[in-house]
């Protein structure tokens, strides 16, 4: 195909397209520079060559890896890292999927958000197989480096934290019960017995989630 009706497209920015053949050099030099600027900014996406269209991409990475647990009817249970944001499917095929020839029936949520999910897989009826997404325990993700989020932890899973103890995390359930969700780590400071040294020893080990549902205790 002539390069006067090559498209070069570049997610997120403008596609360029040559005209003239005497138009090249110059067309050239600019989608050089536009591709050296685009690929110092993330917000410019993905460069592809000779497509007409290219498609979202099915995850997306993260920074740090995000550990999920997967058990349950799976080959190869256990705590698997991912560096892109799996499908619940994908998870699965990284145990080395379900076991028996169990097939899993579309899942309402496609994507994972959140480090520390648990995935269980149950058998429902026949050959039918399901995901039950909860958390991992708060032993495992204490020796995992992944925080225990606030309002949505019990009291013994709180109870893990260095410098807190049964009476203390039943006070903090006790006080999310009655005001309702923690919106910061430092709201932690209303509760009685926990000051400013004793927060500071638990802050790297907690977190705040907005989204997620309050539990009692």
């Amino acid at each position: 195909m002539p390069l006067s009706w090559t498209r070069w497209k570049i997610e997120g920015c403008p596609p360029l397209k040559i005209f003239r053949k005497d138009q090249q050099a110059i067309v050239l030099l600019v989608g050089f520079i536009i591709m050296t600027v685009c690929s110092l900014k993330p917000s410019c996406g993905r460069l592809s060559f000779f497509q007409k269209d290219a498609g979202a991409d099915p995850g997306k990475q993260v920074r740090e890896a995000l550990i999920l647990e997967v058990d349950g009817l799976v080959k190869k249970p256990g705590i698997y890292p991912f560096y892109v944001i799996p499908t619940r499917l994908e998870a699965i095929r990284q145990a080395g999927g379900p076991v028996d020839g169990l097939v899993f029936e579309p899942s309402r949520s496609t994507y994972l958000s959140t480090t520390g999910d648990r995935l269980t897989v149950v058998k429902r009826a026949s050959r039918k197989a399901r995901i039950v997404v909860t958390r991992i325990d708060a032993a495992k993700r204490f020796v995992l480096n992944i925080p225990l989020d606030i309002n949505s932890s019990d009291a013994e899973s709180l109870d893990i934290l260095p410098g807190a103890g049964r009476r203390l995390t039943e006070r903090v359930v006790e006080f999310r019960k009655k005001y309702g969700r923690f919106h910061t780590v430092d709201d932690l400071l209303q509760v009685q017995g926990i000051g400013r040294k004793k927060l500071e020893k638990m802050r790297p080990y907690l977190t705040v989630n907005h989204s997620s549902p309050i539990k009692p205790g």
